[in-house]
């Protein structure tokens, strides 16, 4: 009787080289190769490769690699979502440091399933999901509004600046995700956003307007003069009329002073009339702020 056929048998030299050639496509999970089962049990003893998650394996000179590590939450959790800093960090807050990366699921893993992970167990509005590079982040909106409970007002102001969200969007990501602790702050930080700020001083200024009853204006509206584009602090488009805060952290690199006389000529050649306050003036003497703007107003035929 002819024996049955069993096709050709890999060495551990080949299986090592499928290993490599695998881990340099991303983390690998071992339940998708049992048939390297040995190979990885051989790589590890070896320190070659590390288990960054339960079955989920890296490169031990990649082991920090903190997209690999993203990704490699993804393959050990199919429902998983970075969130909080981590999101963030990405998305619209470049630097935000986090001591872990944040995850969210559904599913209800009994611990920290390894070091550099943080892992709250969390039901996600499917529609506050997005991907990137095959890793799944709460929206920008959701990002930060989740992230203002924690760091304040600065996590809304940084994510309109990227032009990628708006109050209104801010305010729809809060409405669908209810019940949570901190969503009293949250809900107070969106209300003083309603007018577009992208800094501490511009939401100081329209909290400024706002309670001295002067209206028609926006915050950072696009206007674009003379082919190029501006982002004005705050436009009474009616009036043609320009309120500009210095000292955004934002305007501190070496071409900022170019770029703002640049910016107030096109204003002058375009016929807008600007006032300028100082992060100082918005802080510590709104009364002045008010009082200009409205003389400014006055002066521009407005009742």
């Amino acid at each position: 009787m002819q024996g049955l056929s069993r096709g050709p048998v890999m060495s551990v030299k080949s299986k090592l080289q499928l290993l490599d050639e695998l881990l340099g496509a991303g983390p690998l999970r071992r339940a998708d190769h049992p048939h390297l089962s040995s190979t990885i049990a051989h790589a590890l003893r070896h320190k070659q490769i590390v288990a960054v998650l339960p079955g989920i394996y890296l490169p031990a000179k990649l082991q920090h690699h903190r997209e690999l590590r993203r990704r490699a939450a993804m393959l050990w959790d199919p429902d998983a979502v970075i969130v909080g800093r981590s999101a963030a960090a990405e998305q619209f807050w470049p630097g935000l440091r986090s001591e872990a990366i944040q995850v969210a699921s559904p599913r209800q893993h009994r611990r920290t399933p390894a070091p550099g992970y943080s892992v709250t167990r969390r039901r996600l509005p499917p529609e506050y999901v997005v991907q990137r590079n095959g890793v799944r982040y709460t929206s920008l909106a959701l990002t930060a509004v989740d992230l203002c409970a924690e760091l304040g007002d600065e996590a809304i102001d940084r994510a309109l600046r990227t032009r990628r969200t708006t109050p209104e969007l801010l305010k729809a990501a809060l409405v669908a995700t209810p019940a949570r602790d901190g969503n009293r702050v949250r809900r107070a930080a969106i209300l003083d956003a309603t007018g577009n700020p992208w800094s501490y001083a511009e939401r100081l200024a329209h909290k400024i307007f706002r309670d001295a009853g002067i209206h028609g204006w926006q915050g950072n509206p696009k206007l674009t003069l003379f082919g190029n584009v501006y982002y004005p602090d705050i436009l009474f488009e009616e009036y043609k009329f320009v309120v500009e805060i210095d000292g955004r952290s934002y305007h501190s690199d070496e071409d900022a002073y170019q770029y703002d006389r640049d910016r107030r000529n096109d204003f002058q050649l375009s016929h807008h009339w600007v006032l300028q306050f100082t992060a100082e003036d918005v802080e510590h003497r709104p009364a002045k702020v008010a009082r200009r703007t409205r003389q400014m107003l006055q002066s521009l035929g407005a009742s």
